[in-house]
């Protein structure tokens, strides 16, 4: 991105060739565009709540509001967006407060929380 250039005008140039050539590319740069400007939404609801995200919550929260963006060109062939820092604003709302995603999150576990809970298990059981 060129030093003045906003997001959403690097963004429209982007959008515009990829409607052209439908090139797997540009949709790349546009996903690259998208998480820059997801970024700041993300930093900057974390200073203004004096909070943070963990880094894979922050990794996760990013990646589903730029596939919320980026699918949208996948999934409807006439697809534009106007303003992308309005769009993916909406795509970080969305990844931050939606209840199913947020559900989801809930019921997912790592290994090792796991592998503690079996061995737990086993002790009570001995």
């Amino acid at each position: 991105m060129k030093e003045n250039e906003t997001h959403n005008a690097r963004f429209a140039e982007l959008q515009t060739e990829y409607l052209k050539t439908r090139s797997k590319k540009t949709l790349g740069e546009m996903y690259s565009v998208c998480s820059e400007c997801l970024k700041n939404y993300l930093r900057s609801y974390e200073r203004k709540h004096n909070f943070t995200f963990s880094d894979d919550d922050f990794k996760d929260r990013l990646q589903d509001a730029c596939l919320f963006v980026i699918t949208k060109y996948l999934t409807k062939p006439d697809f534009k967006i106007e303003k992308l820092s309005a769009y993916a604003y909406y795509g970080f709302l969305k990844a931050c407060f939606n209840q199913k995603l947020l559900d989801k999150d809930k019921h997912e576990t790592s290994f090792e929380v796991w592998a503690e809970n079996e061995l737990a298990r086993e002790k009570e059981f001995d």
